[in-house]
């Protein structure tokens, strides 16, 4: 069993949420199915493997799907009650679980190594939007040559108060700027069905390996 690290930099009251309602939302979660809500994903990383950071990782349904299919996954989330189940749900050799969290992402960075595949599941919103660029910057600094970021976004609702607009179209620029090109980009409906829900999707790739590293600050 892979240890579980105990390090994180903030605490915010969408990890407070998680933490109080995490049986239900570690239930609810695994009943969509990877493939369900990847689908864009799919066609770039069925024949591949690598080293993955799932960002988010909730129950760690989309851990547990890599793993199984030879990736190396590093699975992270800022709520310690929802990390702890997703350990229990699908503790394996390749997965490590560490208690971690954007914008800095300061235990993913010490824990050290690059990563052919990002996940950031429903995780952009949870940051205010001076902070939104900034954590990409982070995460781009661990981004292997060929890497994939794929990230999806829901607008916010009168049910969660903290999360913030997500503007894609700048996020997109933002990440063109830094050599990773849009793949496909989607609006899709709820999955649990909630009509006032909308989510954006975008995966985006890097076209070519750029060696001068950039400079996120110290922030």
């Amino acid at each position: 069993m892979q240890p579980l690290s105990r390090t994180i930099d903030d605490r915010s009251s969408a990890a407070t949420y998680y933490e109080a309602n995490d049986k239900r939302l570690l239930h609810d979660y695994e009943q969509i199915r990877f493939e369900e809500i990847h689908s864009d994903l799919l066609p770039l990383i069925l024949s591949r493997k690598g080293r993955a950071l799932d960002v988010g990782c909730g129950s760690g349904r989309d851990a547990a799907w890599l793993g199984k299919r030879g990736w190396n996954v590093v699975a992270v989330d800022s709520s310690l009650s929802m990390l702890d189940g997703a350990r229990r749900l699908h503790d394996a050799d390749n997965i490590v679980w560490l208690h971690d969290s954007l914008p800095s992402v300061a235990a993913t960075k010490a824990f050290g190594g690059s990563f052919d595949l990002f996940l950031l599941s429903a995780v952009l919103m949870h940051l205010q939007p001076n902070e939104q660029l900034f954590a990409l910057d982070n995460l781009i600094a661990l981004a292997a040559p060929e890497a994939i970021i794929s990230l999806s976004v829901k607008n916010p609702s009168e049910s969660e108060p903290w999360l913030s607009d997500v503007d894609l179209d700048r996020v997109s620029a933002w990440l063109e700027e830094r050599s990773f090109v849009p793949v496909s980009r989607s609006s899709d409906l709820d999955l649990f069905g909630r009509k006032e829900v909308r989510w954006q999707k975008l995966v985006s790739r890097r076209a070519a390996f750029d060696p001068t590293p950039i400079d996120v600050g110290n922030r």
